[in-house]
C-alpha cells in the first residue's frame, strides 16, 4: 500500500509539473503572439483585440491617441532601414513611457502605433496626447534625426464606440 501511494504521489507531482510546464509555455506563446518584435509594445492583434474587448464592455470612457512617426520613408531610403528600426523603437519607448502601465501601446503598422487608455476622459486623453507630442519633440536626435510624430485623439462617449474614436483619432492625425 506504501509502494502504491509512493507511486501515486511521483505520478501526481509529474502531472502537476507537466501542466505548469504547459500552462508557463501556453502563455510564453500568447505574449509573443501579442507583441511586436521590434519594439516589445503590443501588435496589430493585441490592439484588435483589445479594442473589440472595449467596444464588447462598453464601460466607462475609453480614449485613443493614433500617432504616426514622421519621416520614416525618408530615413530608410537615405539612412538605411537600422536607422528607421531605430526611429520605431524610440518612438515606441517614448509614447510607452507617457503613459500608465495599464494602457496599451501597440504598433498597428509599420510607422503607426496606437494607444488605448480605459477609462480616460476626453479631457484626459488630450492631455496625455499633448504630454507624447512634448516628450517626442525633446527627445535627442535618433543617429542624427529628429523624432517627430503626427497625432490625432479621440474619446467615448464624446464619440459612440472605441472603434469610432479610432477612426476619428485616424483622421485628426492625417489632418496634421
Amino acid at each position: 500500500a506504501a509502494a502504491l501511494l509512493t507511486d501515486m504521489a511521483r505520478d501526481r507531482r509529474a502531472r502537476i509539473t507537466e501542466a505548469l510546464q504547459l500552462a508557463h509555455a501556453y502563455r510564453t506563446v500568447d505574449h509573443k503572439a501579442h507583441r511586436d518584435p521590434l519594439t516589445g509594445v503590443g501588435n496589430r492583434l493585441a490592439w484588435d483585440e483589445a479594442v473589440a474587448l472595449a467596444d464588447a464592455q462598453s464601460a466607462g470612457p475609453v480614449s485613443v491617441i493614433i500617432a504616426d512617426l514622421d519621416g520614416l520613408k525618408r530615413a530608410n531610403d537615405e539612412r538605411g532601414h537600422d536607422v528607421g528600426d531605430a526611429l520605431i523603437c524610440a518612438a515606441a519607448e517614448t509614447i510607452r513611457h507617457q503613459v500608465r502601465e495599464s494602457d496599451l501601446v501597440a504598433r498597428l503598422g509599420g510607422d503607426e502605433f496606437g494607444v488605448l487608455l480605459a477609462g480616460a476622459s476626453p479631457a484626459r486623453c488630450r492631455l496625455t496626447a499633448e504630454r507624447i507630442a512634448s516628450a517626442v519633440s525633446e527627445h535627442p536626435p535618433v543617429r542624427g534625426i529628429r523624432l517627430s510624430v503626427s497625432l490625432g485623439w479621440a474619446a467615448t462617449p464624446d464619440v459612440p464606440s472605441v472603434s469610432e474614436a479610432k477612426r476619428v483619432a485616424d483622421r485628426q492625425m492625417y489632418a496634421q
